[in-house]
């Protein structure tokens, strides 16, 4: 398939275009390429028996298969209830003496948050 000028001054009146006569032979000359490329993919089978050659590698089916645990979530929960993990249910005294989990401190951060209004000097400071 051919582009004509005519197509190249379309096309570029479209697309808002300023092309002079040299760009538009080159134009002319790539969307030929590019339009004759595209018909010869057209032409490619895609059926799987048509190649006999050995060499070709043969893919699996796409099959989306569940992910296989070592444990059943069953063996691992303490308690399950119709599909669901059970979580025994605190009680009032149990959250008056258990201190809430805290993460220990980080000794990469400073001891204390620098106080409002205070700039940090550096370690040069005096």
């Amino acid at each position: 398939m051919s582009v004509t000028r005519k197509d190249i001054e379309k096309i570029a009146a479209l697309a808002e275009l300023g092309v002079d006569d040299a760009s538009a032979a080159e134009l002319e000359k790539q969307l030929t390429r590019i339009l004759d490329y595209v018909a010869q993919l057209g032409e490619v089978t895609d059926d799987a028996t048509a190649t006999t050659d050995e060499r070709v590698a043969r893919l699996r089916r796409d099959v989306v298969n569940p992910d296989p645990l070592s444990r059943t979530p069953r063996d691992i929960a303490p308690a399950f209830t119709e599909g669901l993990f059970t979580v025994p249910r605190r009680t009032p005294a149990e959250e008056r003496t258990t201190p809430p989990m805290r993460r220990p401190p980080d000794p990469t951060l400073p001891a204390s948050p620098p106080r409002l209004g205070e700039l940090d000097r550096g370690d040069n400071a005096p």
